[in-house]
């Protein structure tokens, strides 16, 4: 079984028009030829993510778990639309204000940053055998936010600490979820806006999701 991990209904709306999707609750997916697909919707945030993806993945099983969304970006290399394979994810405001200055959870010694699922304060994506038809995307460096970033302050302050491709709110979860519990996976990102002080007119999140749609349906129809 596979199962479709996305944050919303309006990001998955395209592989399953006939749904009305419900948080936490798996729905069944018949895609072209395949009928062995299920949708998960976990809501905006780490938090719920982590919680209702590890509901269903200890009571069912899943051979491989594909995520899908949108994500702002912070590097040149992309435009608004493309797709990007994201290869290496963290939580990038996990630790400590101190009088203006941000120190990681990592840089306080409050966690080992070489311990698994992580390599050097990352985790990085394990699962690339198992996904080959997705190899002509480019990958991404993501990171995961509690804020939305939307301050020239914050957008620096992040730019030179992580040197990050890509923000979400949800991606480090996936990842730090499928690494411990040992299951195949790979997060599709849709890029919907530049990550810069926050102007949401700049935003085409209708291109983003089509074509994360597309691909993940490309992805899925010719899956092993």
């Amino acid at each position: 079984m596979i199962l479709i991990v996305s944050t919303t209904q309006q990001e998955v709306k395209q592989l399953c028009p006939d749904f009305s999707l419900t948080i936490g609750v798996i729905n069944p997916l018949s895609i072209g030829f395949r009928n062995d697909v299920n949708v998960l919707i976990t809501g905006v945030g780490a938090v719920p993510t982590t919680y209702h993806l590890m509901s269903v993945i200890s009571n069912s099983q899943y051979s491989m778990i594909i995520n899908i969304g949108v994500a702002g970006s912070y590097s040149p290399k992309y435009s608004i639309g493309d797709v990007v394979m994201v290869e290496k994810e963290t939580f990038s405001d996990y630790g400590i204000d101190d009088n203006g200055h941000f120190y990681s959870i990592f840089d306080k010694n409050l966690a080992n940053p070489n311990q698994f699922p992580y390599e050097n304060g990352w985790i990085r994506w394990p699962s690339n055998e198992y996904f080959p038809l997705v190899n002509h995307l480019p990958k991404a460096k993501g990171i995961t936010v509690s804020t939305a970033s939307g301050s020239a302050e914050v957008i620096s302050r992040i730019k030179n600490q992580f040197s990050a491709d890509i923000e979400t709110m949800e991606g480090a979860a996936v990842f730090y979820t499928c690494c411990m519990m040992n299951i195949p996976f790979i997060c599709l990102r849709g890029i919907s806006n530049l990550v810069e002080p926050r102007n949401v007119s700049n935003w085409n999140l209708p291109l983003a999701i089509n074509n994360v749609c597309l691909e993940a349906k490309k992805l899925i129809e010719n899956l092993q």
